[in-house]
């Protein structure tokens, strides 16, 4: 399973546009960008899967980017504990920020687990029950993996999501 979606990755960065959804294996729910792609600082939470951007990632230098904004999944602060919070922030890839900056990267573990190569701590969401809304946290890469486990599936087109309608 972790060689497939090692190769998915690897033709999703040959292609320009090689867009997908991460799908928490566990609920279903999708990795999505809280309030919307282009908010620095956002939170990363679970949302029912649907292809809105905010729901549309890429993979490029080992970081899991929105595929519209080009913001990278980080941590929140920079913080390296249990339960701190992910988010998606300016990505740190130019080599003059990696010699000031110790910059999150990621890679797919053997239990299809996302690891923080900085940290080696394992992208979960938490909650007492999981599901739409429930934050996506670092916590400890260790068994029970279900909980852990990720799957990426490919996107074509990206929907922008619905207009909010105000009423005055």
């Amino acid at each position: 399973q972790k060689r497939q979606l090692a190769l998915q990755l690897k033709k999703l960065n040959k292609r320009r546009h090689g867009a997908f959804v991460v799908v928490h294996r566990q609920t279903g729910l999708c990795l999505t960008i809280e309030g919307g792609f282009k908010v620095r600082g956002a939170r990363v939470v679970l949302q029912k899967c649907r292809d809105y951007a905010e729901q549309a990632w890429s993979w490029r230098k080992d970081n899991l980017r929105s595929a519209l904004s080009g913001y990278c999944l980080r941590i929140k602060n920079g913080v390296l504990k249990l339960g701190a919070a992910a988010v998606v922030d300016t990505c740190l890839d130019a080599p003059a920020q990696l010699n000031l900056v110790k910059s999150e990267r990621w890679r797919i573990g053997v239990h299809l687990e996302i690891q923080s190569q900085l940290s080696k701590k394992c992208l979960m969401p938490r909650g007492k029950k999981l599901g739409s809304g429930s934050p996506v946290l670092m916590w400890q890469c260790r068994k029970p993996w279900a909980p852990l486990q990720w799957n990426i599936r490919t996107i074509t087109v990206i929907k922008a999501p619905p207009r909010m309608g105000f009423a005055w």
